[in-house]
């Protein structure tokens, strides 16, 4: 299990589903709800830090994303998948209201082990985050999240997780089994 104290609550990473926890139907959109929308579609849930209250707010996720953005205010957490990511679900401005101040990006496939197409290329004409390896094209998630959060909130403080879900064999990953088990990605209150 991964697990990060923050200022306001716990946010962490299990293979274990926790008990009551909220989340919706994720779609690979750019939708974020509040929390009291928990069942519904979206791939984000965003809340005042008084409305959390004894909740827990869940994205579950493979080899996608988790974001989790502490702001003075409120916070959110998405499931962000390159889908998400091209329709900038990180820079939603619903976001702008909690006033963010912190990002932790939790397990998820990384930059040597996301490799793609070069038709993938078109989804992010203007990208620097794509590499070569052995005629191999392969595409930095990770720093693709960094560099936008670090355009809109100039003093946001990130921190990544650099643990690839591809590569441990403690989490889950899709493309690596082929299977549907997910890892839990959660934020509670203290």
């Amino acid at each position: 299990m991964i697990r990060h104290e923050l200022k306001f609550g716990i946010f962490q990473t299990s293979t274990e589903k926790p008990n009551n926890a909220l989340y919706l139907k994720q779609i690979h959109s750019s939708i974020i709800k509040h929390i009291d929308e928990h069942d519904s579609e979206g791939d984000g849930l965003i809340w005042k830090h008084h409305e959390l209250k004894e909740k827990i707010s869940m994205v579950y996720t493979a080899d996608c994303l988790p974001i989790f953005i502490e702001g003075e205010y409120g916070s959110c957490l998405l499931h962000a998948g390159w889908r998400g990511i091209q329709k900038k679900i990180h820079l939603q401005e619903i976001i702008t209201d909690i006033s963010p101040k912190l990002c932790v990006i939790g397990p998820s496939i990384q930059k040597d082990s996301f490799e793609v197409t070069s038709e993938f290329t078109n989804y992010f004409p203007n990208s620097s985050n794509f590499s070569k390896n052995a005629d191999k094209i392969y595409f930095d998630l990770q720093l693709e999240v960094k560099n936008d959060l670090k355009r809109k909130w100039k003093e946001i403080k990130i921190i990544d997780e650099s643990i690839c879900t591809f590569n441990s064999t403690k989490l889950h990953s899709y493309r690596r089994t082929g299977k549907t088990d997910r890892n839990y990605n959660f934020y509670k209150l203290y």
